[in-house]
């Protein structure tokens, strides 16, 4: 078997080939997680870890599908409400939080088959589970109330319309940190006159 190189460095979440064996896994930890140049890979599901150096994992074989967890999320996504759309891709923007092992592994459930974001699992076991700051306890929060915006009343932004809309997110934008409001002196008022 020849190995196939490239200048690839998959995250944890990811598809990988062990170059050596051809065996595939999901990457579960890096070589920075362990101070040496190996990755480690696990069975879809679960099941076996295996070590893999650096210079011999390559890319998996197309006929695997999307290699990227954020690709195969956002395939699964596409059948989805938009509610959940719009979560998984909250959450692949912004991505240090779906990066983090254990959000991973409580939130995502992959085997070869599928990969699928379990909501409702995550969102009565995350903040027992995971150790968060306050900005990332403040994400995960807003990101199940999209996917899941009957829980809370985000639901009305369904009736906000546009404009309405607009005004809502302004303010919300506001309370995220402290760039300027288009409503300060010296901004255009974006009301309509």
């Amino acid at each position: 078997m020849t190995e196939r190189r490239s200048a690839w460095f998959p995250q944890r979440g990811d598809l990988a080939q062990d170059g050596r064996s051809g065996r595939t896994g999901v990457v579960v930890s890096l070589p920075e997680d362990t101070g040496t140049d190996t990755y480690h890979l696990c069975d879809f599901g679960g099941g076996d870890e295996w070590s893999v150096l650096r210079a011999h994992l390559v890319q998996p074989d197309e006929a695997h599908g999307p290699l990227l967890l954020s690709d195969r999320l956002t395939k699964w996504a596409q059948d989805r409400d938009i509610g959940e759309r719009a979560a998984v891709a909250a959450l692949i923007e912004e991505g240090d939080v779906l990066a983090r092992g254990d959000v991973r592994d409580l939130l995502v459930v992959e085997n070869r088959a599928f990969v699928f974001c379990d909501w409702s699992r995550f969102e009565a076991r995350y903040r027992c589970s995971l150790v968060l700051d306050e900005g990332e306890d403040a994400f995960l929060t807003l990101v199940l109330a999209t996917a899941f915006p009957r829980l809370v009343p985000l639901w009305k932004v369904e009736v906000l319309g546009e404009r309405r809309l607009g005004v809502v997110l302004r303010a919300l934008a506001c309370l995220g940190g402290p760039p300027p409001s288009p409503w300060e002196p010296g901004h255009d008022d974006p009301r309509p006159r």
